[in-house]
């Protein structure tokens, strides 16, 4: 994955998909476009004291300009005019305030190079609401069934409540478009009252539909504030995202959005082209959780963290907003390089992520993962179908008269979908509302499980739609009650031979099971730990390098497999060095002897003690793993 600052705009995953009219091959589905610029020049980010930061370049005589990002929490973006460089400016400001980070850059990484219209009304062709085996718009034919099993909810009546409100922080919103008008929230005071002035006294000046926060282009304040009132979408991408949460249904228009009535707040951090400043997203995401919203729906991400956009993020959180992020598109395992925000762990514990994200791959209509999704049983919690969705599209950016509906594909499309069954949830069930962790666990244990998806997320599946809505009327949908026991296997020091280890851990009655480790060494390519359920299928493999705390991806059924292989190759995997002066007495001390020049010397597994009466195996070189502990459903 390329390291580049804020990559993903919609990481979005926005893959806006070219429309032929023959079958696209998944990997033609994606054109990557690699992002050149990582942070914007000659600006940066802090919390703390401004005075800090007035004095140090009043000090140099440098021009500059303070704006605030969120005054309350003493958060402001900073620009300046001198050519000084950000790190030595954090090296000179970073003892004195308690954050400084750059104005990272987040960009757009796919999109279309050609555009067809469909021509007639759509439902059919929304074939992650109802797949019946239809081919996708210009695709390929789905797997039945493979969908959010949305009839059922459409032939219940459930139709979604104009009392949830939900933020597309994106690049906007069409609030004109046909499927959507009826659907935007609207700020009444605002809408009512007198242009120029701050009705509701909110702080944002005319907000009637949300507010543009995208201020790269310009220097010009709206009434004191970066951005200006007018959300409208100049790109597509947010309009796409706002269609399939909350187009209007049974209108003979377009498409069916997964809530018929629901409050849509257009919050723009992306302009008409380019990125999108982590300065204007942690704007939008206070404006957001002040207006109190009860979903965010992020179809935008990349590979650097902000502390404070996390800090923006735990802030929506407290406020019991549910944060949806998608996971990326760039074919790799968050578990191994995170992408954010939804990879965000918090502050206080590393270990734990930040609770109110849930994090979005995509998967396609024969439940798939998509062939350009990021995955990660550890850090990515479900899937939802994100290939060739087709949905709303700005009217304005539309020519010849033609109908405003395209398709796209990536982790951006599956994003709003899961925001779009989240919001469901909550109109249905009321006391849901402020509970994101509550929410995330019903998808996660709702889902629809998948072989091709097992290991690849939490969930280990697809999001039903369905069975979340009706979790807390369906007994029959409770949480799956989870057991831990101890459990012991020692398989470490495999450098002396070839070895090809099958360890079988099987725990009667469960209906899932996973392992626990709390050793890991590996040198890859010349060592793998995989897993397979109890056929001996091939589930995954272990990923991380080093570690000491780590679950291996949950497998259905009532025994996991653990095997481990490696290669001998003592000239290029090392260990501990230690004094021997004859062959004998190093095979006695368990290592092995080599020679280089005439010289020999012994290399073997080290342990040392940890100062609380337990021995720590700490060799670097030295390979294999320690399990101590295993999960189960019954």
């Amino acid at each position: 994955m390329k390291k580049y600052i804020a990559l993903s705009f919609l990481l979005a995953a926005c893959s806006y998909n070219p429309l032929s009219k023959n079958p696209v091959a998944k990997k033609d589905l994606l054109e990557k476009k690699v992002q050149k610029q990582q942070q914007i020049e000659n600006e940066f980010l802090f919390s703390g004291d401004k005075k800090v930061v007035e004095s140090y370049f009043k000090g140099q005589n440098i021009g500059f300009q303070i704006l605030p990002v969120r005054e309350s929490e003493s958060i402001y973006q900073v620009k300046y005019s001198a050519d000084l460089k950000f790190s030595d400016i954090s090296s000179d400001l970073s003892g004195q305030l308690d954050a400084i980070e750059p104005n990272y850059i987040y960009d757009k990484n796919f999109e279309t190079n050609i555009r067809k219209w469909p021509k007639d009304k759509y439902f059919f062709q929304q074939w992650y609401l109802n797949n019946v085996g239809q081919n996708a718009p210009f695709g390929l034919p789905g797997k039945r069934g493979a969908d959010l099993d949305v009839m059922k909810l459409i032939n219940d009546g459930v139709r979604g409540s104009s009392k949830v409100k939900v933020a597309i922080i994106d690049t906007g919103i069409d609030y004109t478009h046909p499927d959507l008008k009826d659907n935007m929230w609207l700020n009444e005071k605002e809408v009512n009252g007198k242009d120029g002035v701050d009705d509701d006294q909110n702080g944002y000046t005319d907000d009637k539909y949300g507010f543009d926060f995208y201020s790269q282009d310009t220097t010009k304040l709206w009434y004191g504030k970066p951005g200006d009132a007018d959300p409208r979408d100049e790109n597509g991408h947010g309009t796409h995202c706002a269609g399939v949460v909350g187009a209007k249904g049974d209108n003979d228009v377009g498409i069916v959005g997964l809530n018929q009535n629901i409050q849509l707040l257009a919050v723009k951090i992306f302009g008409a082209d380019g990125g999108a400043s982590s300065a204007d997203i942690q704007r939008a995401i206070y404006y957001a959780a002040d207006r109190e919203v009860d979903i965010m729906s992020n179809s935008w991400g990349g590979t650097t963290p902000s502390e404070l956009t996390r800090k923006a993020i735990e802030y929506a959180g407290k406020k019991g907003i549910l944060f949806v992020a998608a996971a990326g598109n760039s074919s790799v395992n968050n578990d191994v390089e995170p992408h954010f925000p939804s990879s965000y762990k918090t502050r206080i514990d590393t270990t734990k992520r930040v609770s109110n994200i849930i994090s979005v791959g995509a998967s396609d209509n024969q439940d798939n993962p998509a062939g350009f999704s990021n995955y990660g049983y550890e850090t990515v919690d479900v899937f939802a179908p994100g290939v060739l969705i087709m949905s709303t599209y700005p009217t304005d950016l539309i020519k010849g008269g033609k109908p405003p509906y395209v398709v796209m594909s990536g982790t951006s499309m599956a994003t709003p979908l899961v925001t779009g069954v989240a919001a469901l949830m909550i109109a249905t069930n009321p006391q849901l509302k402020g509970n994101p962790e509550k929410i995330r666990q019903i998808l996660i244990d709702t889902s629809d499980s998948s072989p091709a998806l097992v290991g690849k997320s939490i969930s280990n599946g697809r999001v039903n739609a369905y069975k979340a809505v009706n979790f807390l009327q369906d007994k029959s949908l409770k949480l799956t009650n989870w057991k831990t026991d101890a459990y012991k296997i020692d398989a470490r020091g495999f450098n002396q031979e070839l070895v090809d280890v099958r360890h079988k851990i099987k725990v009667d009655g469960a209906k899932a099971i996973s392992a626990h480790f709390d050793f890991v060494q590996i040198m890859e390519p010349f060592d793998s730990i995989y897993f397979y359920d109890k056929d001996m299928r091939f589930i995954s493999s272990l990923e991380k390098h080093e570690t000491v705390d780590v679950w291996s991806p949950i497998v259905p059924g009532d025994t996991i497999y653990v095997r481990f292989v490696n290669s001998k190759l003592k000239t290029v995997k090392m260990m501990v060095n230690v004094q021997a002066n004859t062959v004998k007495e190093c095979d006695r001390e368990g290592g092995v002897m080599e020679y280089q020049n005439g010289i020999g010397t012994c290399s073997m597994d080290s342990k040392d003690s940890s100062g609380d009466g337990s021995e720590v195996f700490n060799s670097f070189y030295s390979e294999g793993f320690t399990i101590d502990k295993v999960k189960y459903a019954l």
